[in-house]
């Protein structure tokens, strides 16, 4: 009966050691199908699409990880199994490599987003030179035809009235002025895009940044060895109470 009773409790455990392994894989390969399919079409030398990229590898290490917790959980149920003890060797190595992108990832980034900020502003300041180049055209108008010539070689032509409703000077004055004020419009709103996208990405860099740290703690943690690693256990253990410490471990072995 006794024996029975073993005998089923093993199968159990490695039927429970099973479900967590595929659970597992499932996860893992979920989260590498959906980061393959982010980043399409590559675009390497875009830092938006470097900024994306990275973005989507936080949101599938985060899977991965959870996966990989599963599979090296499903060889506790069953320790004996080769194959489990296999995958959970090279998922621990793996690990620590993933810890190391982690935080590869947060200078990474950095460069990424100012590259983006900076290619945003040089694209506008691109068509304030273009309004610029307009404005002194216009100033330099010396009679009407100029200025129906102006208006028809635009990119949309502008319709003018086949009559103006006041002398030339006034018209003229008129079309500088307008020329002025879009100016300045378009120069303010560079300036506060500018500020804008700074106060977003520093924004999303603090929270990415802080998102890999702890991928990179828990990566670190898993993986089989490394100065890292010694550190995040020591501190874990020791200081934030998350498992026993040797003495206390100790302590019990003596009570026992």
């Amino acid at each position: 009966m006794g024996l029975q009773s073993e005998e089923r409790q093993g199968t159990l455990w490695k039927e429970g050691s099973l479900f967590l392994s595929l659970g597992g894989w499932s996860v893992i390969l979920s989260a590498l199908t959906t980061f393959s399919f982010s980043i399409f079409p590559i675009q390497l030398g875009l830092p938006v699409w470097q900024l994306n990229t990275i973005s989507a590898l936080y949101n599938a290490s985060a899977n991965i990880l959870t996966g990989s917790l599963l599979i090296c959980l499903a060889r506790l149920f069953n320790p004996n199994d080769l194959q489990l003890k296999s995958n959970c060797a090279w998922i621990r190595k793996l690990a620590g490599l993933l810890a190391v992108i982690m935080l590869v990832t947060i200078p990474m980034s950095l460069f990424a987003g100012y590259n983006t900020i900076k290619g945003n502003e040089a694209a506008s300041k691109i068509a304030l030179k273009d309004w610029n180049k307009q404005l002194a055209t216009a100033k330099a108008f010396s009679s009407e035809a100029d200025l129906r010539n102006w208006a028809a070689s635009l990119p949309e032509p502008l319709i003018l009235p086949p009559v103006f409703s006041a002398p030339f000077p006034v018209i003229k004055q008129r079309l500088v002025g307008n020329l002025t004020g879009k100016i300045n419009s378009v120069r303010n709103q560079i300036e506060a895009n500018y500020r804008g996208q700074w106060l977003s990405f520093l924004k999303d860099l603090l929270r990415n940044s802080i998102q890999a740290l702890l991928l990179a703690v828990a990566f670190s943690a898993l993986s089989t060895s490394g100065r890292l690693r010694d550190i995040v256990l020591f501190i874990a253990r020791n200081r934030i109470r998350l498992g026993t410490t040797e003495r206390s471990s100790r302590t019990g072995e003596q009570q026992k």
